[in-house]
């Protein structure tokens, strides 16, 4: 008989262009029967969730959480929307751990993240442990990002015993503490504390699954490759993507995250990962547009909810950014990448001609 697995993960209204294509992909891939808890940040979000009745999906309100969580609530005035948003991370996961005593392990995913194959390998490398989580897996020449934290919040699993609990609670005091998207001594947002969790609890698993977790932070470490159908890095399937610094430049250009921390992606990565992705983020555009027409929602930037940031560049700009492979251009229903290098060169050149120098500003 296939087990139940127990999800949660809250978003507001900007990232349900986000938060939809990742439950489905989890849904698809979950390798037993799905329950996805959904903490909706905004009464539009709630809203539509409930009006769309996605299987397996239970969506909470966030005055739900609140109203069970006093001490979260009396945070919110001294934080910015974001990092009440990280507070809300802990205490939302042991808000369920006491309303739903069937829950036995319980495995929070980011809204951003999107799964391309089984998560059973995850639930089977975690084995007994009562603690799951994934090592940012940085390059060394990005080594100075470990300021934020050797581990990452985009997936984690607990166990309802008495190790997985003690972490949780744990957790969730610093965060009431201090939670703020800044870095401070050893802390930063809810991420950091993750980083003492080996050495305060037992039976911590860390993941050594190189296609978990995979993202633009240490993507440039992996060979991918495509097999059988199969998206594989370095000869193992790729299990989820995490989409960090995806923008929706307009209503056709989407910038994936092509431009994080200076790397220049492989072919096989915006093929095989990203397009992918953005097709499944514009199909859920176009349901939302169709089934709530006055729903407003930005970017699908965690920091940015603003809408229509882009709309002031010129067309002309935008198609040189694909020509030149910097975002992702939707039309007539599927996602494309320019990667001719011969077209890249002709726009460079064309540029020097003319003496055009494309402001850094704008990227």
């Amino acid at each position: 008989m296939a087990p139940i697995r127990y999800f949660c993960t809250y978003f507001d209204s900007n990232y349900l262009v986000r938060a939809l294509p990742m439950i489905e992909s989890l849904r698809q891939n979950c390798d037993g029967e799905f329950r996805m808890f959904a903490l909706c940040l905004d009464d539009q979000a709630y809203e539509v969730v409930n009006v769309l009745a996605l299987a397996g999906v239970v969506p909470i309100p966030l005055c739900d959480l609140e109203n069970a969580d006093g001490n979260l609530k009396s945070v919110k005035t001294n934080r910015s929307r974001i990092e009440y948003y990280f507070t809300c991370t802990s205490c939302f996961l042991r808000h369920l751990f006491d309303k739903y005593s069937i829950i036995d392990l319980l495995t929070y995913v980011d809204a951003d993240l999107f799964f391309y194959s089984s998560v059973r390998s995850l639930f089977d490398e975690m084995s007994a442990a009562s603690i799951l989580i994934m090592p940012h897996r940085f390059p060394d020449r990005l080594r100075n990002k470990e300021q934020f934290g050797h581990y990452n919040v985009g997936l984690l699993a607990f166990r309802r015993d008495t190790e997985g609990l003690r972490c949780v609670d744990w957790w969730r005091t610093r965060c009431l503490e201090w939670c703020f998207d800044r870095v401070e001594a050893d802390r930063f947002a809810d991420q950091k504390y993750l980083d003492r969790w080996p050495e305060l609890f037992h039976q911590v698993c860390v993941s050594r699954q190189q296609g978990a977790d995979l993202a633009p932070w240490n993507v440039e470490r992996y060979t991918i490759s495509k097999a059988g159908g199969r998206i594989l890095v370095d000869g193992q399937p790729l299990i989820f993507y995490h989409f960090q610094g995806y923008k929706q430049l307009s209503a056709c250009y989407v910038d994936a995250g092509l431009s994080s921390d200076g790397v220049r992606f492989a072919t096989t990565v915006i093929r095989y990962i990203h397009v992918p992705y953005v097709e499944a983020v514009m199909r859920a555009r176009h349901l939302l547009k169709i089934r709530f027409p006055d729903l407003q929602y930005g970017s699908g930037c965690t920091r940015d909810s603003v809408a229509g940031e882009y709309d002031s560049l010129s067309r002309a700009y935008k198609f040189r950014r694909f020509m030149e492979g910097k975002v992702i251009l939707f039309c007539f229903g599927r996602a494309w990448y320019c990667d001719s290098r011969i077209v890249r060169t002709v726009v460079s050149m064309y540029d020097r001609v003319r003496g055009r120098v494309v402001k850094k500003s704008a990227e």
